[in-house]
């Protein structure tokens, strides 16, 4: 029978107070949520919650020379209407979003006639980057979400909503659905 000599773990002959120092701190840097999931907006860590608000509104009457915008109350799963704010203590990753329109006549997409926005009030209300006076349709709720393919965050007590801004005679009564697709995260294992 052959006999095997087995090897000291790594650190544990050390007896030098540095080195032990330095493994402990290596466990425990492994053991953080950065390491676990680097990236918080992306994949969702284990505390983390699906969001998914949506919102219609009717196409306003537009009166010729003069834009019409109306500013869009995003529905909850529960059905109250309200900017979404994102709850005390998280974060809100939005990883998706839906703008479609359902019975739109007139509507030349590309054309201007219609703009969309994102709002975000946090210190005030200001437009989204990248995400402002968009003239198309983008994703669908059967189809899926439109991506968000970088970072894109909102503090705590953010809140979130669409405008719809008519600028040409598209004919009033169709519906414009929106819709926020992401997931909260606690503010205590953001970084970065």
């Amino acid at each position: 029978m052959m006999s095997r000599v087995l090897s000291t773990p790594r650190g544990m002959g050390d007896t030098n107070p540095q080195a032990l120092t330095s493994y402990a701190t290596a466990l425990q840097e492994s053991q953080t949520p950065q390491a676990e999931w680097p990236y918080l907006w992306l994949f969702p860590p284990a505390h983390s919650r699906h969001v998914l608000y949506q919102a219609t509104v009717t196409i306003p009457t537009y009166t010729p020379g003069t834009p019409t915008t109306a500013v869009v109350p995003l529905q909850s799963n529960t059905g109250a209407q309200t900017a979404y704010q994102v709850p005390d203590g998280m974060r809100f990753a939005l990883r998706g979003f839906v703008i479609d329109g359902d019975g739109v006549q007139s509507w030349n997409q590309g054309s201007q006639d219609l703009l969309f926005t994102l709002i975000v009030v946090s210190a005030g209300p200001r437009a989204v980057d990248y995400l402002a006076n968009l003239t198309t349709a983008f994703g669908s709720f059967t189809q899926g979400p439109f991506p968000i393919e970088g970072r894109l965050e909102f503090e705590s007590l953010d809140k979130l909503q669409w405008s719809l801004t008519v600028t040409n005679n598209v004919v009033a009564g169709g519906l414009v659905i929106f819709g926020l697709m992401g997931h909260l995260y606690p503010t205590s294992e953001a970084y970065g």
